[in-house]
């Protein structure tokens, strides 16, 4: 069961990994060096907020979920993971803000909202993978994890390629993750 159990986690985490690696490519022919920049700095910045502000609340809900031996006790760890994330949100919304008034360079308003935005929505994609990782349904792992890289892959390079530039290749992330979101959300109610 375990060796079936790693077996898939390596699949849905390398078969993203794989995309990925050649969305690089992809992305490097359709934006400028300067688009492609922005758009690296701005994922960049968006990991390092999310690992930052989220990693406690994922680590929380994995380390505590499987001693929830009780419907009671699981919706009470759900709601202490909800008010964590709250928190984490707020705070980045503090740090952008700050970051928007005391830089001299004014970066596009629209870069910082898609930022949060993709950052939130990270963070919650990320939340439901950890609570299938935590319940041992590495299937719903993989397929939504594989899922989530295909569609802001898809979606992403169609946007840079009717001339979006980099935020085009944002706006494929906030679509290909609305999308998956949508299907976390359904699946951990059933």
């Amino acid at each position: 069961m375990q060796s079936k159990h790693s077996l898939t986690y390596l699949i849905g985490r390398g078969f993203p990994g794989i995309i990925n690696f050649f969305s690089l490519a992809l992305y490097s022919r359709l934006l400028s060096t300067n688009e492609y920049g922005k758009y690296a700095l701005i994922i960049a910045s968006i990991a390092l907020m999310n690992t930052s502000l989220y990693q406690w609340v994922r680590l929380s809900l994995l380390r505590h979920l499987p001693s929830c031996n009780t419907e009671e006790k699981k919706n009470e760890l759900y709601s202490s993971v909800a008010i964590g994330f709250l928190l984490s949100s707020t705070i980045s919304v503090l740090i952008t803000t700050l970051y928007y008034l005391l830089n001299d360079d004014k970066i596009e308003k629209i870069f910082l909202l898609l930022g949060l935005l993709i950052l939130w929505l990270e963070a919650i994609i990320e939340l439901g993978l950890e609570n299938y990782r935590s319940n041992l349904q590495p299937k719903k792992y993989s397929i939504t994890f594989s899922t989530k890289s295909l569609l802001t892959i898809i979606f992403g390079c169609t946007f840079a390629y009717l001339n979006y530039g980099e935020k085009g290749l944002l706006y494929g992330i906030v679509v290909g993750d609305l999308l998956v979101e949508g299907e976390i959300i359904t699946l951990i109610g059933k």
